[in-house]
């Protein structure tokens, strides 16, 4: 009995002895392999990347760059290598430096190991194949896999998954940026504009030096995938100051991942770990502007202007047949000119204007069939109301702070200022509404409600102007408006604006047939639209040396369906940002050549800073009636 029990423990004990021994081996092997190799940069290795034959790409809007404006190379990948040229299968052990005889013999037996793994493979598939096996980006089997991507690259360069693996491989750091990592992406998205792995990759490799771009793409692919709440979207929203958007974002990451909720408790705690984006030389010419058009809008003390507005209206070209016929035996040039639409005018306002600190007086003299923005006019007949009728009128109209007055007789009324109805005074009577800032308000209240994106130094025709792209989005019930401002400022003229272009993107919702709206909740459908809109000014010098428009040009485009516009594209992927270079060529060159509606602003006469007396400001019989 004793013996059996000796036996027994006996035995225990060598299988314990035998357990303990293979836990030891099995972790040496581990240390053995987590050992890193000193890898060969592949961008070393090749030398700088061939410039793309087109060109550079330079990256656009604010969406693309911001502030931060900046070309890369799409084709910043390595070249094309002749076959004499090509790496063996694997590299040499003396590429893989180590400063010991034993250390290059040990290398020598991994490469001999590596190799026999991947026997009877491609070079891609070879290197696909040791990523698979690789413990991270850096991992043990890195080096062997860059060479053979780059031969892979070599025999394919043109192949998604090989450029992909490449790019894959470039260094990443988080608080940083990888030009070559960048280039990758940038490549691929070009071969394939919905890939959802090029959207994210590209939105992940940017964030950090071109947030607006990254939020872009980022964006994209979370509407391609409704369940994708990448948190490198909060980190792109951090980087552009956004907080708030940051924390809605974070707070759909999942409660495992860390990263994410260190970040959350960052932001709520005010100690982001994130700082938002410093653009210097962007930033300095941004403060520039603001201190020379401050400048320029303290130079108005007081003034009297005499100015007109007229409106027209685009009349619709009706052709027949024989009309068809004409058009297809003219020549192109005859053919030109026979398509210059006709506009019939439908309003015409004679405004003389004083203005002395917060008063501002109105003599408005009008000729109309339509109000400013577009309204009928209501002229009451027998049989109701008709719209097409000419009305004149004459008012005089006194301003004094955020009150408003009419003169009916000798007295001043007070209208209520939260209820003034269009018909009844228009603020684009305020010859300032039509000068820069637009709508006679501050610079700094400008560019608060429509955040600049972007702010560069851009040359036409030979001379200088600033360029400054603003963004704005607002959401109301059912419908959400991206709004882009695009402005071009005379730096020789006061930095006075010479050219504005808005493009709102309305996206809104409707119900499909059928459903019952509001009262049930229905099935809805996007509709995805794009309105136009520009200002052309031509500037002149009035007493005492100020710059004022002299005549200022507004065109309405109408609107347009996006899928108009970008025939072929995905809902998802139109621009988030539109802005005009944008557009299509061929879009710019039909429907922006000749508006659906414009107002020309005339000045006549105009002269500032003179001592204005009561009288004239209408203030001689000023006695208010309350409202």
């Amino acid at each position: 009995m004793l013996d059996q029990l000796k036996n027994r423990h006996m035995l225990a004990f060598a299988v314990l002895c035998l357990l303990l021994g293979a836990v030891l081996l099995f972790i040496h092997r581990q240390r053995s392999a987590s050992t890193p190799l000193p890898p060969e940069p592949v961008a070393k290795a090749l030398g700088l990347p061939k410039t793309n034959p087109s060109g550079r790409i330079p990256v656009e809007g604010p969406s693309q760059g911001g502030f931060n404006k900046q070309e890369v190379h799409v084709n910043s990948l390595p070249v094309s290598l002749p076959p004499s040229q090509l790496p063996p299968s694997l590299p040499a052990a003396s590429q893989l430096s180590s400063e010991t005889e034993q250390g290059k013999a040990w290398l020598q037996q991994e490469a001999e190991r590596v190799e026999n793994l991947t026997a009877g493979m491609d070079a891609f598939t070879a290197a696909k194949f040791l990523y698979g096996l690789n413990r991270g980006r850096e991992g043990h089997y890195t080096p062997y896999i860059r060479e053979l991507t780059v031969q892979a690259l070599a025999e394919n360069p043109n192949d998604f998954d090989t450029i992909l693996l490449w790019t894959r491989l470039q260094p990443y750091q988080s608080y940083a940026h990888n030009p070559e990592r960048e280039a990758g992406y940038r490549k691929l998205l070009e071969m394939e504009p919905t890939s959802l792995v090029a959207l994210v990759g590209l939105g992940e490799s940017i964030y950090w030096v071109q947030p607006e771009e990254a939020v872009q793409h980022l964006e994209k692919a979370k509407l391609k995938d409704p369940g994708l709440a990448n948190a490198y979207l909060a980190f792109a929203y951090q980087r552009l100051g956004d907080y708030d958007k940051a924390l809605d974002i974070l707070k759909e990451r999942p409660e495992n991942d860390i990263v994410a909720q260190a970040h959350l408790h960052g932001i709520e705690s005010g100690e982001p770990y994130i700082p938002p984006i410093q653009r210097t030389e962007a930033a300095q010419q941004l403060e520039h502007l603001k201190t020379a058009v401050a400048a320029h809008t303290a130079q108005f003390k007081s003034g009297e202007l005499e100015f007109s507005l007229t409106l027209s209206r685009k009349l619709p070209q009706q052709r027949n047949f024989w009309d068809f016929l004409l058009k297809l035996l003219q020549s192109p040039k005859v053919d030109t000119v026979a398509n210059v639409p006709s506009y019939e005018d439908r309003g015409y306002w004679y405004i003389t204007h004083r203005f002395d600190g917060e008063y501002q007086f109105y003599d408005v003299k009008a000729r109309k069939k339509e109000e400013l923005n577009g309204r009928p006019t209501q002229t009451w007949i027998e049989d109701g109301v008709n719209p097409d009728i000419w009305q004149e009128t004459h008012h005089q109209y006194l301003r004094k702070g955020q009150r408003l007055f009419i003169r009916d007789g000798t007295e001043w009324k007070q209208y209520p200022s939260q209820n003034i109805p269009w018909s009844f005074f228009d603020k684009r009577f305020n010859p300032r509404w039509w000068s820069w800032p637009p709508h006679g308000e501050p610079f700094e209240k400008f560019i608060h409600s429509y955040k600049p994106v972007e702010v560069e130094t851009v040359e036409l025709e030979g001379t200088p102007y600033y360029y400054l792209k603003l963004y704005h989005e607002t959401e109301k019930e059912n419908a959400e408006t991206a709004t882009t401002h695009e402005i071009w400022m005379h730096p020789q003229k006061a930095f006075h604006a010479t050219r504005m272009m808005t493009c709102n993107r309305i996206t809104s919702l409707i119900p499909d047939e059928g459903s019952i709206w509001p009262i049930s909740a229905p099935s809805v459908q996007p509709v995805d639209m794009l309105h136009l809109y520009s200002q052309t000014y031509q500037l002149a010098i009035y007493e005492p040396g100020i710059w004022f428009p002299k005549t200022v040009i507004a065109e309405a485009f109408g609107y347009h369906d996006m899928d108009s516009i970008f025939p072929n594209t995905l809902a998802s992927e139109y621009p988030v940002m539109v802005s005009e270079a944008l557009l299509p060529e061929s879009f710019r060159e039909e429907h922006l050549t000749w508006p659906l509606r414009k107002i020309t602003l005339q000045v006549h006469r105009a002269v500032f800073n003179i001592p204005i007396a009561k009288k004239e400001l209408g203030l001689s019989d000023f006695r208010p009636t309350p409202p």
